[in-house]
Formats: structure tokens, sequence, C-alpha cells
């Protein structure tokens, strides 16, 4: 090298970190969803395609809370006097946590909701999922539904 390179060293017994450093806990997002055309309130499709209920869905395997939840809809077929509700369930057990749709136009409609960590938690074995639940005459397809968990530092 034809560069010159100074090092500089500093001691102390006195070092203090600049920053403090939080514990980050993992996240994740559990997909829900439904492609075909519907009509009425049904519990959604998990993203192996198979269909969730008050006792079958996502098994949590830590323990954690749910913190997030956003949902893509299609309305094919508006009612404006209709909505549809997307709620997240724990155990076949509203958790609180829902999105809503109002159904007044034609075309993809979304919502999402975030709460703090805490509100709504799980232990492992809880299970998760994700209810529609339609109010009128409406038509809609292609359901695109992210739950976003974190899993509390193991």
């Amino acid at each position: 090298q034809d560069k010159k390179l100074y090092v500089v060293t500093y001691s102390t017994g006195q070092f203090k970190a600049p920053i403090e450093f939080k514990p980050v806990n993992a996240i994740e997002y559990l997909n829900f969803g439904i492609s075909e055309l519907k009509n009425g309130s049904t519990y959604l499709q998990t993203a192996t395609g198979v269909v969730t209920s008050s006792d079958k869905g996502y098994v949590m395997i830590d323990s954690g809370s749910v913190t997030g939840i956003s949902t893509s809809i299609e309305i094919t077929n508006p009612d404006e006097n209709g909505k549809i509700e997307i709620t997240i369930y724990k155990n076949g057990e509203d958790t609180g946590l829902t999105n809503v749709i109002y159904t007044d136009e034609k075309g993809v409609q979304k919502d999402f909701d975030k709460q703090s960590s805490g509100i709504v938690t799980f232990e492992p074995g809880d299970v998760i999922s994700v209810y529609l639940n339609v109010e009128g005459n409406v038509e809609y397809k292609d359901v695109i539904n992210l739950v976003k968990v974190e899993l509390e530092d193991q």
C-alpha cells in the first residue's frame, strides 16, 4: 500500500453504550384467504387451502400476541347497505380485532388495523382462525388476509 494508515485506540473503565438496546420480538404473518366467488359468511382458508373453523386453524407453537390484521377483498356485486366484518378468532372466541369493509362500491376494497402487543395474547396450542361475517346481499371474491403475530422472546 502506498497510503498511510493511522489507528487510534482509547481505553477507559467507564465505557457507556451510546444507545439503549431493546429486545425485539420475532414477527410472523399468518396467511388466510379465499379465491372463489362467495355471497355469505364463512371462515377463511389457510395458505394451504384448508378452510378454518372455530376449532381448526393455525396452531400456535410459541407464546405471543396478535398485533395486526389486513384485508383486501374484491366486491363483485355491491350492496349499499351491506358490510363485511373480518374477525380474528382464538380458540373459537372473537378477539375483538376486526377489519370492516363497506360494500357500497364494486371493486377492490381494503382495510388494516394494528394494536399493541399484550392485548390479544396466545399460548402454545391455541388456534387462530379468521371469520368473514357478511351483512347484506353482496358477492365477493379474492379475499387476501394477513394476521400479524409477535412471538415472545424465547
